[in-house]
């Protein structure tokens, strides 16, 4: 007996070794050649798969192992929130599952090996080793991708100056077919690793012309508007609605104007982030069914205009109008302002009340803040700088709104209100969402106006909420909401001020 043990374990390491030699041999064909071998190596029923932070399958051994996953949710994700690199053991049916991280940082995966129970000690040992050569795979990965972003990031900022031909010419295998659309997604860092290399591995596995790449704390891809890869995006995101994950998408556009569509795509990653949803269209927010009905070039002059005396006094970096964005969409509240731009209250105090001097307006009006905003975001798409301007215009009386035929506000006022006048004959909803608004949204106070308990305006609101079918935390959607209010009143008293006849014939 013991003449043989030491025997025994000989031939065993013997087996690790030729294994091991196979691996590596195997290893030279990639990744897809070393989970071959190494469920191969597994025996009979061996199956392997590489596995994302995301829970996708990267690579799996045989093809149909790939639907396992699923059976593996609990062990992956106690994996990956220990943060370190370690291993698991566990059971799908009788089979024995050994799960290995593979790699430090954000390009990690896991190396899951299922194999029958009795497949012991040695199994085990090519599996470790298999992880060791698949750590040499996912750095040469790390450092090809990494050299990539620094191409797309300069292909990116080649878009966004206009410079399309020679972005073209930048790009191997030449930029995404148009009409293109452009995403930009925000995820807690671990996660948006993950994803920026899931989105790598979707484009090349449908051969799709994309620009993938990291801006700041965003991932930003742009890809031909029917693509597979943005599909599979809305598709993947859909499934980590608890991960944090937000997504803004713009309308499709040609290539000329890809500025506007990465500004479309910011609008809309802001808005997802307010109201708390997964994706977001820009064509989707409430204020661009007002804002498509006048003609872009009408709409840049006012905008610009409103906005003169403020970016005429302005700095390089634009640090009042930045103030000023942040500080309509936390809806007026300096606290929320002062997180969102990591400042101080007083400097967005100082701030505000410097554009208060600026414009000569009453920044308390909720009309004044809605045509601020509305202004701030038709500038924003524009994405230019060099700005028409009109005759001064009145932040407290020039509404967007009188850009168009007095026939045509009354006919768009009236689509945003049926749905509200007719699930409210007494006017009683529409009163309530109207003061609310007027007092920026404020529970206290208006329920304080209305005279009515705060659980009760709490309710009406989510009722309007669900009746109008947006979210109202959003600032686009409550000006657009508080406009039609206002128009829908004025034509319902026919007390139009003259201003608002300024386009109508």
């Amino acid at each position: 007996m013991t003449d043989r043990a030491p025997s025994t374990e000989l031939a065993s390491l013997r087996n690790r070794v030729a294994a091991v030699q196979r691996l590596s041999s195997a290893a030279s064909g990639g990744m897809e050649g070393l989970t071959r071998q190494l469920a191969h190596e597994l025996g009979p029923g061996g199956r392997v798969l590489l596995v994302d932070r995301l829970n996708a399958v990267v690579r799996a051994h045989p093809r149909e192992a790939a639907a396992q996953v699923t059976a593996l949710t609990e062990p992956l994700t106690e994996l990956w929130r220990r943060g370190t690199a370690g291993s698991l053991v566990s059971r799908i049916g009788d089979d024995t599952v050994l799960l290995q991280t593979v790699g430090e940082n954000e390009a990690d995966v896991i190396l899951v090996a299922a194999m029958p129970a009795d497949a012991g000690a040695d199994a085990v040992a090519v599996t470790n080793a298999a992880a060791s050569l698949a750590v040499i795979h996912i750095n040469a990965a790390r450092r090809l991708h990494e050299a990539e972003e620094r191409l797309h990031n300069a292909v990116l900022q080649l878009l966004l100056d206009e410079e399309v031909d020679k972005a073209s010419r930048t790009m191997p295998g030449g930029l995404p077919a148009e009409p293109v659309r452009v995403y930009r997604v925000s995820a807690p860092g671990p996660v948006r690793g993950a994803l920026r290399h899931h989105l790598w591995r979707l484009a090349s596995r449908f051969h799709e012309p994309a620009i993938v790449t990291r801006v700041d704390d965003e991932i930003v891809l742009c890809v031909r508007d029917d693509a597979a890869t943005g599909r599979l995006l809305r598709d993947r995101i859909s499934e980590m609605r608890d991960q944090n994950v937000r997504v803004g998408k713009s309308d499709p556009m040609p290539l000329e104007e890809f500025r506007a569509a990465y500004e479309e795509a910011d609008h809309a990653l802001r808005a997802a982030c307010a109201i708390g949803t997964t994706l977001m269209s820009f064509g989707e927010l409430a204020e661009e069914r007002l804002l498509r009905l006048i003609p872009h070039g009408e709409l840049l002059v006012w905008a610009a205009t409103l906005l003169r005396p403020v970016t005429d006094a302005d700095d390089a970096e634009q640090s009042l109008l930045r103030t000023l964005r942040a500080w309509l969409e936390c809806h007026g509240r300096i606290s929320q302002t002062s997180a969102a731009l990591g400042m101080a209250p007083q400097t967005i105090r100082r701030r505000i009340v410097r554009v208060a001097g600026l414009l000569q307006g009453d920044l308390d009006d909720e009309c004044v803040r809605v045509r601020l905003y509305l202004a701030l975001q038709i500038i924003d798409r524009a994405g230019r700088t060099d700005h028409p301007y009109g005759d001064p215009l009145d932040v407290g009386k020039d509404c967007l709104v009188w850009l168009l035929d007095i026939r045509e506000s009354v006919s768009w006022a009236a689509s945003v209100m049926k749905p509200l006048r007719d699930a409210d004959p007494d006017g009683r909803l529409r009163q309530t969402v109207r003061t609310w608004l007027a007092l920026h949204g404020e529970l206290s106070e208006t329920a304080a106006q209305l005279g009515i308990h705060r659980n009760t305006l709490s309710k009406r609101l989510a009722r309007a909420e669900a009746i109008l079918d947006f979210p109202l935390s959003w600032i686009g959607n409550r000006a657009q909401l508080y406009l039609a209010l206002l128009t829908d009143d004025l034509a319902a008293k026919d007390s139009f001020p003259p201003e608002a006849y300024a386009h109508t014939f």
